[in-house]
């Protein structure tokens, strides 16, 4: 199986069980990065770490076909590219996540 590394920029309004490899999202739609370090730490610490006070890099790997259905958007700038996963698919998406989920950057306001 190929996998493709990820990562989430998030505020405290995601929570994530790291130890199961779970991704719960509160809004409608899930915002999946590939893996570009530079792009999610950028992401948590100037905007979810602003507006909502804390902002959290979290890296994971996905089975790369199955990660292959999402579309890729370009947001921002053109280096800013996500996958866009709607929540009510989060729960299928957590059975493709391979291994554990990764806290790799923390951000306060």
């Amino acid at each position: 199986m190929t996998v493709l590394e990820y990562s989430r920029a998030q505020g405290p309004s995601l929570t994530i069980e790291s130890s199961r490899g779970i991704l719960f999202a509160w809004r409608s739609l899930s915002y999946i990065v590939p893996w570009v370090p530079r792009n999610s730490r950028q992401i948590a610490r100037d905007w979810n770490a602003k507006q909502d006070g804390e902002g959290f890099v979290a890296r994971f790997r996905v089975d790369a076909v199955f990660a292959a259905r999402y579309p890729v958007q370009t947001v921002g700038g053109s280096v800013h590219k996500e996958l866009w996963v709607p929540a009510a698919e989060l729960s299928e998406f957590n059975k493709h996540i391979v291994g554990a989920i990764e806290i790799v950057a923390e951000f306060r306001s």
